[in-house]
Protein backbone atom coordinates (compact mmCIF):
# COMPACT_ATOMS: atom_id res chain seq x y z
CA UNK A 1 0.00 0.00 0.00
CA UNK A 2 1.15 3.75 -0.83
CA UNK A 3 0.16 6.54 1.03
CA UNK A 4 -2.09 8.77 -0.69
CA UNK A 5 -2.97 5.97 -2.95
CA UNK A 6 -6.75 5.68 -4.94
CA UNK A 7 -9.64 3.70 -4.13
CA UNK A 8 -10.60 0.69 -3.93
CA UNK A 9 -8.61 -0.47 -1.06
CA UNK A 10 -5.85 -2.55 -2.54
CA UNK A 11 -1.86 -3.76 -2.59
CA UNK A 12 0.76 -3.88 -4.93
CA UNK A 13 2.49 -7.25 -6.02
CA UNK A 14 5.63 -7.29 -7.27
CA UNK A 15 7.24 -10.08 -8.58
CA UNK A 16 9.93 -10.46 -11.32
CA UNK A 17 9.41 -7.27 -12.63
CA UNK A 18 5.73 -7.90 -12.74
CA UNK A 19 3.83 -5.42 -11.03
CA UNK A 20 -0.21 -5.95 -10.79
CA UNK A 21 -2.79 -4.90 -7.84
CA UNK A 22 -5.21 -6.30 -5.45
CA UNK A 23 -8.31 -5.11 -4.27
CA UNK A 24 -8.22 -6.04 0.07
CA UNK A 25 -11.90 -6.65 -0.18
CA UNK A 26 -12.62 -8.96 -2.85
CA UNK A 27 -9.03 -10.74 -3.48
CA UNK A 28 -9.74 -9.51 -7.38
CA UNK A 29 -7.08 -8.07 -9.57
CA UNK A 30 -7.62 -4.01 -9.79
CA UNK A 31 -9.72 -3.66 -13.05
CA UNK A 32 -6.90 -3.70 -16.34
CA UNK A 33 -4.24 -5.01 -14.52
CA UNK A 34 -2.76 -8.59 -15.35
CA UNK A 35 -3.08 -11.30 -13.34
CA UNK A 36 -0.13 -13.06 -11.58
CA UNK A 37 1.09 -16.56 -12.67
CA UNK A 38 -1.30 -18.89 -10.97
CA UNK A 39 1.29 -20.37 -8.85
CA UNK A 40 2.23 -17.07 -7.24
CA UNK A 41 -1.16 -16.19 -7.14
CA UNK A 42 -2.16 -18.92 -5.07
CA UNK A 43 0.00 -17.48 -2.52
CA UNK A 44 -0.50 -14.11 -2.60
CA UNK A 45 -4.24 -15.09 -2.30
CA UNK A 46 -3.33 -17.63 1.04
CA UNK A 47 -1.34 -14.21 2.59
CA UNK A 48 -4.42 -12.47 2.01
CA UNK A 49 -6.73 -14.35 3.59
CA UNK A 50 -4.42 -14.71 7.08
CA UNK A 51 -4.03 -10.60 6.64
CA UNK A 52 -7.13 -9.10 5.30
CA UNK A 53 -9.68 -9.87 8.62
CA UNK A 54 -10.07 -7.39 11.34
CA UNK A 55 -7.82 -5.89 13.16
CA UNK A 56 -5.38 -6.49 10.43
CA UNK A 57 -4.29 -5.31 6.48
CA UNK A 58 -7.91 -3.37 5.48
CA UNK A 59 -7.88 -1.45 8.58
CA UNK A 60 -4.72 0.32 7.45
CA UNK A 61 -5.88 1.60 4.37
CA UNK A 62 -8.07 4.45 6.06
CA UNK A 63 -4.94 5.55 7.93
CA UNK A 64 -2.34 5.33 4.79
CA UNK A 65 -5.26 7.02 2.75
CA UNK A 66 -6.77 9.43 4.89
CA UNK A 67 -10.90 9.80 3.99
CA UNK A 68 -9.76 14.09 3.69
CA UNK A 69 -7.75 13.19 0.58
CA UNK A 70 -10.64 12.03 -1.29
CA UNK A 71 -13.59 14.70 -2.75
CA UNK A 72 -16.61 14.17 -3.99
CA UNK A 73 -17.54 14.97 -7.62
CA UNK A 74 -21.41 15.60 -6.82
Amino acid sequence: MYYNDHDPPHFHVIYAGFMTRIEIMTGEYVRGDDALPSSKEKIVMKWLQLNKGPPKFADHWHTIVPPSFFMSLS
